[in-house]
């Protein structure tokens, strides 16, 4: 009775089991195996519209060319070897969420290779992590693509329209155009990442419901053909048309407000691959590092000359070339780098990776905000510090702007530059002294490497020599040896050739004896079967001599008889 109960007791045990693996497995795992059934989660959007700030500032932090890969598994490149072994995407991350907390940007504004395509197999999650600092800081944002974002597991068509629907962003996979029948549709216009946004006047200003900024974002492209030729992108003729009738729109609304604007609404492009011009800053004054080739298009569509001729352009920001940081005047316009932020991406070992921040203010009336008095750009470093550099302003209207006091920390800045340039000279001479200490012990120990080199040579050439003459005899002995190979075969194929006729010889011959001695067995069978009929005749005529001697015996004794009577 025990045992029955004990049973039961584990049947009930055992089926309890299961149904709380039935009933786990149903609310824990079932739901996340059918399609249409995931928990739906609705994107994150930012405060719109973007406005510039009670104290009529409007902050953007460009991030140019993050690079990034998978996250923690991604190394660094062209860091120092100090740094090398801790240095990860982690550390893009880092700095991208200092650069938050530290400038508190209104705006941040990604300008191209956000990831690096070749270095994640999922582009989505790539962008999910590279992207985290900002949408968890719940900043509005913006991204176009550069020439590596679509390299994996996406279209540059997907990549923005993912883009599109990340937590904060504000990004556009193309504008979208009202057509005659009042309906909405994506303008037809080249590439993925073509909008513009706009920025509006400080809260309870007279532009609080009208554009004080412009933002304009273009897709340059990744890779062309051109006459044969491989070459990076470039921004069509269908993006400009675009653009263009985008700027003369905007302009047209401000008209009415011209007297608070102070003319037309400035405007700020952002792009990747720089244009052709660019090279021409070369022989400018610039502010900042021109240290690397610029890497554009052969293709020239005359981006500058319709950004002069639009006449709201002020500034241009793009990114590619990484080691280049600096901004030049072109016809009255900024051309500016980012400089390489990511540190998966390339740069220049002990060369800090660097963001640029651009700051919009607005002139102050006697009752109210007007438009944008003064843009301002700078840089910081990734360093314990995000130490500031080439700081840099302009008026509205394009012209350098400063007053005397600011002229004043302007040169005051300068000669701390200078300062700290000549002290990183003494520092970089005393650098290079010791360098050649350690060149001239270098060439010293090279001297003595390089002779132990060559009698290494030379007996490694001994040793060739020999090899050589060892192989040499190697191979003439084998050449030998085939050749006797070759002689013995050939002697085996005659002595089985021998062989083979003396068998047929000797078959033949014992074929003919056997028919010779067939003949002489038949000729001696004969000799017999005659012997034995001589034989056998013999016997009679014995006989018959005997049966004649008997009677002439008899005749004898009769004639005795005879004779005697």
């Amino acid at each position: 009775m025990g045992s029955s109960a004990a049973k039961w007791g584990y049947s009930l045990l055992y089926l309890t089991l299961i149904l709380s693996i039935l009933f786990s497995f149903h609310t824990q795992i079932a739901h996340k195996l059918l399609l249409g059934h995931h928990k739906l989660r609705l994107k994150r959007s930012p405060h719109l519209p973007l406005r510039f700030r009670h104290d009529g500032t409007f902050k953007i932090l460009q991030v140019a060319d993050m690079h990034f890969g998978t996250g923690l598994v991604t190394r660094c490149r062209d860091v120092l070897s100090s740094e090398f072994h801790y240095c990860t995407d982690l550390n893009t991350t880092r700095f991208l969420r200092r650069m938050i907390q530290s400038e508190k940007p209104d705006f941040v504004a990604f300008t191209g290779d956000n990831i690096f395509g070749t270095s994640t197999p999922d582009a989505a999650e790539s962008m999910i992590r590279a992207f985290a600092p900002v949408m968890d800081a719940g900043i509005p944002w913006a991204a176009v693509l550069g020439n590596h974002d679509q390299e994996s597991s996406m279209t540059r068509q997907e990549l923005m329209s993912f883009l599109s629907l990340m937590d904060y962003s504000v990004s556009q996979t193309n504008p979208s155009v009202v057509d005659a029948g009042g309906l909405m549709m994506t303008a037809g216009i080249d590439g993925f990442g073509n909008y513009d946004l706009r920025v509006y006047g400080a809260p309870g200003s007279e532009l609080a419901n009208t554009s004080a900024l412009n933002l304009y974002f273009l897709d340059s492209g990744d890779r062309e053909i051109v006459q044969g030729i491989r070459t990076y992108g470039w921004i069509r003729e269908s993006q400009l048309h675009w653009l263009r009738g985008v700027s003369k729109q905007n302009q047209g609304q401000t008209e009415l407000l011209s007297h608070l604007s102070q003319g037309s609404t400035p405007a700020l492009a952002f792009f990747h691959i720089p244009i052709p011009e660019i090279r021409q800053l070369y022989n400018h004054k610039v502010v900042g590092q021109f240290q690397e080739a610029v890497a554009c298009s052969l293709v020239n569509s005359g981006v500058l000359q319709t950004f002069v001729s639009m006449g709201d352009v002020k500034a241009v920001f793009m990114g590619h070339d990484h080691n280049n940081d600096f901004c030049g005047n072109l016809e009255g316009i900024w051309l500016c780098y980012g400089g390489g932020f990511g540190y998966h991406g390339y740069g220049r070992a002990g060369w800090p990776r660097r963001a640029r921040v651009i700051l919009a203010e607005l002139g102050k009336g006697e009752k109210s905000w007007l438009g944008v008095q003064r843009i301002e750009t700078w840089k910081r470093l990734d360093d314990e510090d995000l130490t500031v550099i080439d700081e840099q302003s302009r008026n509205g209207t394009g012209e350098m702007a400063a007053t005397d006091d600011e002229e004043i920390d302007s040169l005051l800045s300068s000669f701390d530059h200078i300062y700290q340039d000549f002290k990183s000279g003494i520092q970089e001479i005393q650098s290079l002294r010791s360098n050649l200490n350690a060149e001239v012990k270098n060439r010293e120990s090279l001297h003595i490497t390089c002779s132990s080199l060559k009698q290494e040579n030379e007996r490694l050439r001994m040793l060739y020599t020999d090899s050589l003459n060892n192989l040499a005899h190697e191979l003439e002995r084998r050449t030998i040896c085939h050749s006797l190979k070759e002689e013995l075969k050939r002697a085996r194929d005659e002595h089985h050739t021998t062989v083979d006729e003396h068998r047929k010889a000797m078959e033949l011959l014992r074929h003919e004896y056997a028919i010779k001695i067939a003949d002489m067995e038949s000729q001696i069978s004969k000799t017999k079967h005659v012997e034995q009929r001589q034989d056998l005749t013999s016997n009679r005529l014995v006989e018959t001599l005997k049966v004649k001697i008997m009677k002439l015996r008899k005749e004898n004794e009769i004639l005795k008889r005879k004779f005697s009577q």
